[in-house]
C-alpha cells in the first residue's frame, strides 16, 4: 500500500511508486500531478474508490476527479462513499459507472440538518478544557437529562 499527498516529497513517492503498488491512496491533485510526471499510470486499475464523495464535490474536486477518472480503465468497479447522495453526487456516478449505478443506503435516505443543535466556541487554557467540558455536559444533562457523563 501507497500513500501519496501533496506536503510531502514528490521524489520520495515516486521512488516508492516505482517499487509497484497493489492499493493507491491519494488525493486528487497529487495523483494528478505524479500521472502528469509519468510517474503513475493507472492502466491496470481494477477498482476506483472516491471516499467522502459529497465533500470532494463540496470543495470543488471535480475537475481533478473527473482529470483521474479519464485516465482509467472503462472496465473497473467504481465505489464512492459518501455520508450523504446529492444530486451532483449522482450525476458523478451516472457518468464514471459504466453500467447502471448500485446505491446501498445506510439509515434514512432524507437526512437533514438538526436544527436545534448549538455550537459554541470556547478558548481556553489546555489545562482547563477537561474542567470545563464536564462542566458543560453536567449543565446539559441538568437541562434535559440527555448527556451523560
Amino acid at each position: 500500500m501507497r500513500v501519496v499527498y501533496g506536503g510531502q516529497d514528490i521524489f520520495t513517492q515516486k521512488k516508492k511508486l516505482r517499487e509497484g503498488v497493489d492499493i493507491l491512496i491519494g488525493t486528487p491533485g497529487r495523483i494528478i500531478d505524479l500521472i502528469e510526471r509519468n510517474a503513475l499510470n493507472l492502466s491496470r486499475v481494477f477498482y476506483w474508490v472516491l471516499d467522502e464523495a459529497d465533500r470532494m464535490l463540496d470543495m470543488g474536486f471535480l475537475p481533478q476527479v473527473k482529470t483521474i477518472i479519464s485516465v482509467l480503465p472503462q472496465e473497473r468497479q467504481t465505489l464512492m462513499w459518501s455520508a450523504t447522495w446529492p444530486k451532483e453526487v449522482q450525476t458523478l456516478a451516472n457518468e464514471v459507472c459504466l453500467y447502471s449505478p448500485v446505491s446501498i443506503h445506510v439509515g434514512e435516505e432524507n437526512l437533514t440538518i438538526n436544527s436545534k443543535i448549538e455550537q459554541i466556541i470556547l478558548c481556553m487554557n489546555e489545562g482547563k478544557k477537561f474542567d470545563e467540558l464536564c462542566q458543560i455536559m453536567n449543565d446539559v444533562q441538568r437541562a434535559n437529562n440527555k448527556a451523560k457523563i
